[in-house]
């Protein structure tokens, strides 16, 4: 299979069909790049499995999930040009995304804990309880 030709007609169509901006047109073309590269153009089974396996090992989540995402629809673009067999769609690839915090604390979040503590504070045992307004 020639995915590097199907890898051009599949940008052109994300391009004019789905009226994409170039930094989501960019963000494909290296995703299919680097599928392209790991696998030397070859797809099996075994090439895909080391290739997603090479992913979850070197990527973080997010990453991980935006590459899978762009080689499926790559994929289903190509079974719906051509006979060919999708090799993903014997298996159920899960994902296990990392709980993150907040990188801040929105602003209502803070003044419920600060009402919190201050209907509290005649309460507290300690010598901090003797903090006045």
């Amino acid at each position: 299979m020639y995915l590097i030709k199907y890898r051009e007609i599949f940008i052109t169509k994300m391009m004019v069909f789905k009226n994409l901006d170039m930094k989501s047109i960019k963000t494909y073309t290296s995703d299919l790049n680097h599928l392209i590269e790991h696998t030397n153009g070859k797809i099996s089974q075994e090439s895909i499995m080391s290739y997603i396996q090479y992913l979850t090992q070197n990527y973080k989540d997010t990453t991980l999930t935006r590459k899978l995402i762009t080689i499926k629809m790559f994929f289903r673009f190509i079974e719906d040009e051509t006979n060919w067999t999708n090799p993903l769609d014997k298996y159920k690839i899960k994902i296990k995304k990392e709980k993150r915090l907040p990188k801040t604390i929105p602003i209502k979040d803070v003044s419920k804990l600060l009402d919190y503590m201050y209907e509290n504070l005649n309460q507290a045992t300690t010598s901090f309880a003797t903090f006045k307004q």
